[in-house]
């Protein structure tokens, strides 16, 4: 039977869905020299689609094989067009690029290619001036964006994918049992239709794929705004609390750093007062640009399935909201979908198995933190440079807070006493 299967990815998607859901499955179709079922794909990269046309081909045994007998797909082959809206993959950039060490097992891969530095040590302010140093038994990767984008889209472009640049997801309708995707011709300013079968959206925040399935939902957001500046430093990460968010500083290399803000609320008006007290009133003087956009807040409500819909990524609000960071959470995502997809379960499900009790354990500690006044990040500072408790934060990952959150209560009982703010 004719199948087509369609993948919406943003810029904070990065074009995971067709990297990992391709190499998990076209990679071994290609290993056989029959003919195979060709299935296709459609990713959106924030108005990027991927689009795979059905019907038969001769496999070709060029690929590395790709153990998929347990899938029960071993013979499928994946032919995809990706649908980038903008004329650079990666560009523009909205993202720090700072990843824990989950990401190498999320990514599937071993490489290093887009990684520019590498970061063992974070001082976090108080607002009194105190600080606290935590030197990571494992060091946080600093990746580059458009890099790091353009690896993956490579990635799929060795697995068969064709690209496509400046092209925009607008809406889908459905039609006689699939979908009819209007997508927009930027270059040549006209609409095309391409159906499909199903439709998977990791097309950002603000979603246009799930808006179009009716399953947007109730939103927050944080407001970045991240300046690259010239600076000295000495490869350290620094983060400052900020009204409904944070301040950081973060090293690229020796010379350059990326300074901003997420913050649900004032989020150019807090900054401007931290570049400020950081930089200097001629902190202009040394800025390179600013990179900026939005960061879903976890709503643990959202629906990420209907029907041939799903959500992925930014798209599915899958960001972290104690540090609003996505891009583990969207290859986790991108991983479960096509479990999802491939062995006929519920997405949903899967989601909320994967990435639903790290996300809400973030999501309280971030409304605790909203609550915070000056005094409580003075308290906290001073109370976690006990030895015990600042090794537990030193050992254990910070995409995975359960790991570690009852072990640093038990390190450090004052910690209880904000459990008030979460009522």
């Amino acid at each position: 039977e004719f199948f087509q299967i369609e993948f919406s990815v943003s810029a904070d998607g990065i074009l995971n869905a067709v990297a990992e859901f391709i190499e998990l499955v076209i990679q071994d179709a290609r290993t056989h020299d029959h003919a195979a079922t060709v299935v296709d794909l459609f990713q959106i990269f924030r108005g990027r689609v991927v689009q795979r046309q059905a019907g038969r081909s001769h496999s070709k045994p060029d690929v590395a094989r790709h153990d998929l007998q347990r899938l029960g797909l071993g013979h499928e082959l994946f032919r995809v067009k990706v649908f980038e809206e903008h004329p650079i993959i990666g560009k523009p950039v909205q993202c720090t690029g700072i990843v824990t060490r989950p990401f190498q097992q999320a990514l599937g891969e071993k490489d290093e290619s887009f990684v520019v530095n590498k970061i063992d040590t974070i001082r976090i302010f108080a607002p009194n001036g105190n600080s606290i140093d935590f030197k990571f038994k494992n060091a946080d990767w600093i990746i580059d964006r458009i890099a790091f984008d353009q690896y993956l889209a490579d990635r799929a472009k060795k697995a068969g994918a064709e690209y496509f640049t400046e092209n925009h997801f607008l809406n889908f309708s459905k039609n006689n049992g699939n979908l009819s995707l209007t997508i927009k011709d930027i270059k040549n300013n006209k609409e095309i239709i391409h159906d499909t079968g199903i439709l998977i959206g990791a097309d950002g925040p603000q979603s246009n794929v799930a808006k179009s399935a009716g399953i947007y939902g109730n939103r927050k957001f944080f407001f970045g705004v991240q300046p690259v500046m010239k600076m000295e430093n000495n490869n350290i990460i620094e983060v400052y609390p900020a009204k409904t968010g944070f301040c950081w500083i973060t090293p690229m290399n020796a010379h350059t750093v990326k300074a901003g803000i997420a913050a649900e609320e004032q989020a150019n008006q807090q900054l401007k007062e931290f570049m400020l007290h950081r930089f200097g009133p001629n902190y202009k003087e040394n800025l390179l640009e600013t990179e900026g956009g939005l960061v879903p807040v976890f709503n643990p409500g959202q629906k990420v399935q209907k029907e041939n819909v799903y959500l992925v990524g930014d798209a599915s609000t899958a960001a972290k909201a104690t540090t609003a960071g996505g891009i583990i959470q969207a290859l986790i995502s991108a991983n479960s979908v096509s479990e999802a997809i491939i062995e006929k379960k519920s997405y949903q499900k899967l989601w909320q198995k994967n990435l639903g009790k790290e996300m809400r354990m973030s999501l309280f500690m971030r409304r605790m933190l909203n609550k915070f006044k000056d005094n409580d990040y003075n308290n906290i500072v001073e109370w976690l440079k006990k030895p015990r408790a600042r090794k537990i934060l030193e050992n254990y990952s910070r995409d995975y807070p359960s790991q570690f959150a009852m072990k640093l209560m038990l390190a450090e009982p004052r910690l209880l006493t904000y459990a008030r703010y979460l009522i």
